[in-house]
């Protein structure tokens, strides 16, 4: 329970937890991230609980404002294809066969961008003094940054290849695509983090992204207001930060830029007259102010239906037959009432609830069931489907129909009723006066005396599943 506990407060070790059955369901740790599905599910209500570990809102675990918005799974045995999820949730692939999205640190993002806007100004045919300074600051910023990194680092070694390459300063002066993608890959996750507070870097990523996103935009014909990072319209964004410090009178370094902030507004002051000089001086004059920006939380009040059903959501996907989930079921569940079925042992009435949960409710509706199963019970389907053991039969009736008082024509008689169970599931005292071959002898006089033997093997056959 303290571990749990632990597990529970952010920022707290331990930060991993490894379980069998024992944090599926009920327990409620609204920063995980990450879950880890190692195991097949043949549950729907269960594989939905599983997911739903993943579900719990937690505000500003990116940083100020930046909420939760989603989770991954590693799904090994991937129950998302057995629940008809595929194509969906297991196959978050573009066309191209890329990942249609990946989670990288801010840090990272960062340097993508300042990566983005050298290899910018190195293809520029012309370049401002301004320029060619600023070219050279982020050139030697990612030569230094590498050369820096610790070698004994785990990730460091892992891709030792390509750290090597790129301590040399010559790789970086003439960035291509293929170098450009191949930074990306090896060398950006790795390089070390500024210790300044999430909201300077916040802003830091905005500025970063308007100065590498701003030609392209007017070369495409597009307009700048409309500059996104991620789901975010950057100048939506800087607005709300302009407006929330304009509030700041007490605080001096505000008042002092008070005229630049309202300049910033809807990033009108850096749109007009655009240059790569006047964004790193805005950036550089207005980051230290960042800090000052109240932490704002933002609540969602949602109403959901308390049972869902994965297709609901996604309608596109072709639903997986009943008949080849419980089918599936049946092959590779290790369920102790399918023994006792096999076995001719008797269930008790846990075992049945079970089963019924199972069949009706987990796996689909029992109509479904019984249009899987031409509308037999359930007992006798499943051992129609499981089979019996010959051995059980042998254990259990080995006597009676071995039994040396019987004549040839009595033993075949008592081997016809094994088998018809095994053909049809199931066999009662009165199918063998309404059935074939049964009903063809006048069992009385076939049996006389004997007639008990066939009652016992009726009942050691039926009852167990009645």
């Amino acid at each position: 329970d303290k571990l749990i506990e632990l597990f529970e407060q952010r920022d707290s070790l331990p930060q991993i937890a490894v379980s069998v059955d024992m944090l599926d369901t009920g327990i409620d740790v609204p920063d995980v991230l990450n879950l880890v599905f190692f195991k097949p599910v043949m549950s729907k209500i269960k594989f939905l609980q599983m997911i739903g570990r993943g579900t719990r809102l937690s505000p500003d675990i990116f940083g100020p404002s930046e909420d939760k918005r989603g989770f991954l799974i590693f799904d090994y045995f991937d129950n998302f294809g057995y629940f008809s999820t595929k194509g969906n949730w297991s196959d978050a692939t573009t066309p191209d066969n890329k990942k249609s999205y990946e989670i990288h640190s801010q840090t990272y993002n960062i340097n993508k961008r300042r990566l983005s806007i050298l290899k910018q100004l190195q293809e520029s045919p012309k370049r401002t003094a301004f320029e060619s300074q600023y070219m050279k600051e982020l050139h030697d910023f990612f030569v230094a940054e590498t050369r820096s990194l610790n070698n004994d680092e785990v990730e460091v070694q892992y891709n030792m290849a390509f750290v090597s390459k790129y301590r040399t300063a010559e790789t970086w002066d003439n960035i291509s695509d293929a170098v450009q993608e191949e930074i990306q890959e090896h060398i950006l996750s790795l390089l070390h983090s500024e210790k300044a507070h999430m909201k300077v870097k916040s802003f830091d990523m905005l500025m970063y992204v308007i100065e590498d996103d701003y030609k392209k935009m007017i070369d495409e014909g597009k307009d700048p207001l409309k500059i996104r990072n991620g789901f975010v319209n950057v100048s939506d964004e800087m607005t709300a930060r302009m407006k929330e410090l304009l509030k700041l009178k007490t605080i001096p370094e505000v008042i002092k830029n008070e005229q630049l902030l309202r300049d910033m507004m809807d990033c009108e002051y850096i749109y007009n007259g655009f240059s790569l000089e006047k964004c790193e001086a805005v950036r550089k004059q207005l980051r230290s102010l960042m800090q000052y920006l109240p932490n704002i939380k933002r609540y969602f009040i949602i109403d959901v239906p308390d049972s869902i059903d994965v297709n609901d959501y996604y309608p596109g996907t072709p639903k997986k037959p009943y008949s080849e989930k419980a089918q599936d079921y049946i092959t590779n569940q290790t369920n102790t009432a399918f023994a006792k079925i096999i076995n001719l042992d008797p269930l008790t009435d846990e075992d049945k609830a079970k089963l019924n949960k199972i069949f009706f409710e987990e796996l689909g509706t029992e109509a479904e069931f019984k249009a899987w199963s031409g509308n037999m019970a359930l007992l006798p389907f499943l051992r129609l489907q499981l089979g019996i053991s010959d051995d059980a039969i042998q254990t259990k009736f080995g006597t009676i129909l071995n039994d040396p008082s019987l004549n040839d024509m009595q033993k075949s008689y008592m081997q016809q009723i094994v088998d018809y169970a095994k053909n049809n599931g199931d066999i009662s005292a009165l199918d063998l006066q309404r059935v074939s071959p049964f009903s063809d002898y006048d069992i009385v006089e076939l049996f006389g005396d004997k007639i008990v033997l066939i009652k016992s093997l009726i009942n050691g056959i039926h009852k167990p599943i009645q």
